[in-house]
């Protein structure tokens, strides 16, 4: 869908580089272009690649923006490019000589996107942050404070990012021009959490973990369960694959969680999945990073089976 569009992608860590892997699944050219050193990135991947998987597919470039040849080069690169997305606080960019209007004077339709932390013109605009500062600034922490096996504001920031940035695209080739396009992590975060924080609504129980339906639930082998099952039908269709009609009724009753986790603690979480293997209930085990196994990347894959079907 992208194929005819190049962008240039200079961060690191995880927002703007999972932004432009996005972009690189749609079809898009990706440049990145690193730090003296690399990519902070490599020095806190884990044994799976964490930063291999984020930047495979992409051009890497090492340059210094700090000297004047390595930045000629990079804005060399800007002026071929449709799009430039960034990821630094608030004028730093600027200062490096690679803010958008020195960009949009080599190209100026560029479509320039930056992923701030918070308002670029707020009164935090400098302030440090990480998703676990957004998540708690947001509110999202504080009804069942857990933190979240993935950096969801990180993550969702990014796909923010490439709505916005496919949007811009897509006003252009309307004869609209280029743009910057900010996108601030921090009202992604409060996005995300609005409706729970602003509604003690049965949705909002079930959401933290307060009812049996919904939730993780230890199985005897100290592993895990996974249940989704807020439709009644399935609810239902667990209690009945379990032997526990009693349960039935009692789906949104916090006073039966703990008969659901004695229930559930019964059995190996194996066992479980065996048992559940044909019931449609929205039940499913818990799996351990290692026991994760696919003989294709499934995003890949299911991009490149879009684009040979014509969508």
């Amino acid at each position: 869908m992208l194929s005819d569009v190049r962008v240039l992608e200079l961060g690191v860590f995880l927002p703007v580089p999972y932004a432009a892997r996005w972009l690189a699944y749609l079809g898009a050219e990706v440049i990145k272009v690193e730090p003296p050193g690399g990519d902070p990135m490599r020095a806190l991947s884990s044994a799976e690649g964490y930063f291999t998987q984020i930047n495979q597919g992409k051009t890497l470039r090492e340059l210094d923006l700090r000297d004047p040849d390595d930045l000629a080069t990079c804005l060399g690169l800007a002026a071929t490019c449709d799009v430039v997305i960034e990821g630094f606080r608030p004028g730093v960019v600027e200062r490096l000589g690679v803010g958008y209007d020195a960009v949009r004077t080599l190209r100026p339709d560029i479509i320039y996107c930056s992923i701030s932390g918070f308002d670029r013109d707020g009164p935090a605009a400098m302030k440090a942050g990480h998703d676990i500062n957004y998540l708690a600034l947001s509110g999202a922490l504080g009804r069942a404070p857990r933190l979240p096996a993935l950096p969801i504001v990180d993550f969702t920031s990014s796909i923010a990012a490439v709505v916005a940035v496919a949007s811009a695209l897509f006003a252009r080739e309307r004869g609209n021009g280029g743009r910057h396009l900010d996108v601030p992590m921090m009202r992604v975060a409060h996005a995300l959490a609005a409706p729970g924080i602003r509604d003690d609504s049965i949705a909002t129980s079930i959401l933290a973990q307060e009812t049996p339906c919904y939730g993780l639930f230890e199985t005897s082998d100290a592993k895990l369960l996974a249940f989704g099952a807020i439709e009644p039908k399935f609810w239902k269709a667990f209690c009945d694959a379990a032997g526990a009609p009693e349960l039935i009724d009692r789906q949104y009753s916090p006073a039966a969680k703990p008969a659901m986790e004695q229930l559930v603690r019964a059995r190996t979480r194996d066992d479980w999945a065996a048992r559940l293997a044909e019931v449609d209930c929205c039940v499913e085990p818990v799996l351990l990073p290692g026991e994760v196994t696919a003989a294709f990347d499934p995003l890949r894959h299911e991009m490149e089976a879009r684009h040979e079907s014509g969508l």
